[in-house]
């Protein structure tokens, strides 16, 4: 496993501990545990701190709650193992966007997760099993493993460094796609864009701006998901339906230039709202406050 390697490997310590402040120091920074202080040239900070989550003018804060099953079907193949489903929308809440995704392991096993967003979302345990039975057509399953957790889904700013030696990275960074819930691939990049820093400037702070575009179009479909969850979901029918899957899928990693930002704009239905919605969100984005940045010295008390 990655652990066992980390583990293995003489420059890598790792300590299961809880981090209770940062500070700054004259020759980079240190994390006070609660069994010891520990200094470093460097500090990469991923606890999302609950105060950087606000609601604010001109901003939007939903939420994201998942529930992850790996399951084993008893009854025969029922999953093709080249054809993973991503966001079937046949998933109904009133109260919030839902949908499920499956993620094939063989033909009779699957990661299959049930997944709402709203200012309200709840996803239960009947729910999801609802789905496998009425949407997906299975009967008899075994559960091998289980997932449940909650995301924030917001356009809001994070601001990144927080102190002289202090990065925020992860979802405390503003690593999680607003509109999607995407990070993996955001993650990825950014780490690749910290050591590009590091090997060229000697410091990790040099780091691409954020599309703006992205980020107000993902601001748009956050703003109406939240207020009218069935016409989210029919802007993201509209779109699959209009796009092809690269287009979307480098959307989602947010590889993508104006020139497609602005094609897939035009493939969704309901062009007037999508316009006026943005041109109010853009012109709230003129008045936008700064990002929010807490002092390093003064983090919040978070155990993870």
């Amino acid at each position: 496993s990655l652990l066992a390697r980390l583990r293995a490997h003489p420059g890598v310590r790792l300590l299961a501990d809880h981090v209770t402040a940062l500070s700054d120091a004259p020759t980079g920074a240190v994390a006070h545990t609660e069994t010891e202080r520990i200094a470093a040239r460097w500090i990469f900070d991923s606890r999302l701190d609950p105060r950087a989550l606000h609601q604010s003018p001109g901003r939007v804060l939903l939420w994201q709650h998942f529930h992850g099953l790996r399951l084993r079907i008893d009854d025969g193949p029922a999953f093709d193992p080249a054809c993973p489903i991503y966001m079937d929308l046949r998933a109904h809440d009133p109260e919030a966007l839902a949908f499920l995704h499956v993620l094939p392991e063989g033909p009779a096993q699957a990661l299959i997760y049930r997944i709402e967003i709203g200012p309200h979302a709840r996803v239960h345990a009947r729910e999801l099993d609802d789905d496998l039975q009425n949407i997906l057509g299975l009967r008899r399953w075994q559960v091998l493993d289980h997932e449940r957790g909650i995301l924030p889904m917001t356009d809001q700013r994070f601001a990144r460094r927080v102190g002289p030696s202090t990065l925020r990275i992860g979802n405390a960074g503003g690593r999680l796609k607003a509109s999607s819930g995407y990070a993996l691939t955001r993650i990825l990049a950014d780490n690749r864009a910290i050591a590009a820093s590091l090997a060229r400037r000697g410091h990790p702070f040099d780091l691409p701006r954020e599309h703006a575009s992205l980020r107000l179009l993902d601001g748009v479909l956050l703003e109406i998901i939240g207020r009218d969850p069935p016409l989210g979901a029919a802007l993201l029918a509209g779109l699959f339906a209009r796009c092809d899957a690269p287009t979307i899928l480098r959307f989602l990693d947010e590889e993508v230039g104006l020139r497609e930002i602005l094609r897939i704009m035009m493939a969704m239905p309901h062009k007037p709202l999508l316009a006026w919605t943005g041109l109010r969100r853009a012109l709230a984005w003129l008045r936008r406050p700064r990002a929010m940045a807490l002092p390093a010295s003064r983090p919040a008390q978070i155990r993870q």
